[in-house]
Order: C-alpha cells, then sequence, then structure tokens
C-alpha cells in the first residue's frame, strides 16, 4: 500500500505501517488513541460476530465515546460492513491492500 491509498484527517496521513498493524490485527498499536483502539477493535468485533459483544469492549466503548460519537461510529461501521458484503455478492475482487 501506498501513501495515496491512506485516508486523510486534515494535513495527517496514516502512516503505512500503522494501517498494516491494524488491517493484521494489531489493535493495542501505541500510536493509536484510546478511541482509535476501541473503534477499531468494535469494527473488527463487528465484521466477525455482532451477536458476540464482549462486555468489557462495551463498556469501553461507552468510555471513551459520547453516545453521538457512538451512534456515527456505529452507522460507519454498519455501512462499511454493507458495502464489503455487497461487493463480495457481486463478485468483486478485494482490493489490493486487503490480499
Amino acid at each position: 500500500m501506498t501513501g495515496r491509498h491512506l485516508a486523510r484527517s486534515g494535513e495527517q496521513v496514516v502512516e503505512e505501517s500503522l494501517a498494516q498493524a491494524v488491517m493484521t490485527g494489531h489493535f493495542d498499536d501505541a500510536r493509536l488513541s484510546p478511541q482509535e483502539r476501541a473503534a477499531v477493535r468494535y469494527a473488527d468485533q463487528m465484521w466477525h460476530d455482532h451477536h458476540g459483544m464482549p462486555d468489557e469492549l462495551w463498556d469501553e466503548l461507552m468510555r471513551v465515546f459520547t453516545p453521538e460519537e457512538f451512534v456515527e461510529l456505529g452507522m460507519a461501521v454498519a455501512n462499511y460492513k454493507g458495502m464489503g458484503q455487497f461487493v463480495a455478492m457481486l463478485g468483486l475482487p478485494e482490493p489490493e491492500f486487503v490480499k
């Protein structure tokens, strides 16, 4: 993956090594803020088993996000999960960075 594929937030660019770490399941990377750690753990849990939300993850989410922020996060995760399922249903190839 190159820098042009990475998300931008204002002037900040996500480091490629951090993006790779998160995409390979290293959610406790010290470069992530508490909110970012909770968000990637939540997204991963929602992808793999949305019925099995651990109490400790729920507690962490409620500690680091306001109710409004959590709803926004939940909507974003649901949207992207649905988009991923739709793309898979169409039989489109996975993006290069996922492989």
